[in-house]
């Protein structure tokens, strides 16, 4: 029989195979949701730490930029240019957000008519922006100077968890100076 037919034989037993097609049994997938979670209790408060401190980094360096751009537009226009705490809380001044804008008046308060720069969102999360004293404003003049020519200094605090904190200290020539640290309580 060279011929491309075969036939089965009335009298000869069947076999039957089976062929495993692609995919898991159910076993497997158990035993590999068990390892992902194992990893996930192990990763998640590593990553959590990360994130918050991924956070206060960012929140340190947003006002700074505001900081920049407060006294840039300064001595852009020659004139007062304010960055004002948006909604100050006692010992949080910053939390709420905060306002660079053109201070025509000179009273350091974001009245109708003053040209708004740039509004900053309340901060995200668990971090505390203070300031010593409870200062709300730093308010440049138009040669890039603080007014009053004081030093004011704040301070950028994680949850206990954040093992960091920065330090901000603003000099009466308009210029921050960071400094990294422990968080404080």
């Amino acid at each position: 029989m060279l011929s491309g037919d075969f036939r089965i034989e009335a009298g000869a037993p069947r076999r039957q195979q089976f062929c495993r097609t692609g995919g898991f049994t159910l076993f497997e997938l158990l035993v590999t949701l068990v390892v992902a979670a194992v990893l996930l209790a192990i990763a998640v408060p590593g990553l959590s730490g990360f994130v918050n401190s991924s956070r206060l980094r960012a929140s340190q360096s947003e006002f700074i930029s505001a900081l920049t751009l407060a006294r840039s537009e300064a001595t852009k226009r020659g004139s007062n240019v304010v960055l004002l705490a948006a909604t100050p809380v006692a010992g949080a001044e910053f939390n709420g957000g905060w306002r660079v804008f053109a201070d025509t008046n000179g009273n350091n308060e974001f009245d109708a008519g003053e040209l708004l720069i740039r509004e900053y969102p309340p901060l995200q999360g668990d971090v505390k922006f203070s300031s010593t004293g409870g200062v709300t404003f730093a308010a440049f003049t138009g040669r890039g100077f603080l007014s009053p020519a004081t030093t004011i200094n704040f301070q950028l605090c994680g949850k206990p968890g954040v093992k960091k904190g920065y330090s901000v200290r603003l000099e009466p020539i308009g210029i921050a100076d960071v400094v990294e640290g422990e968080s404080c309580i």
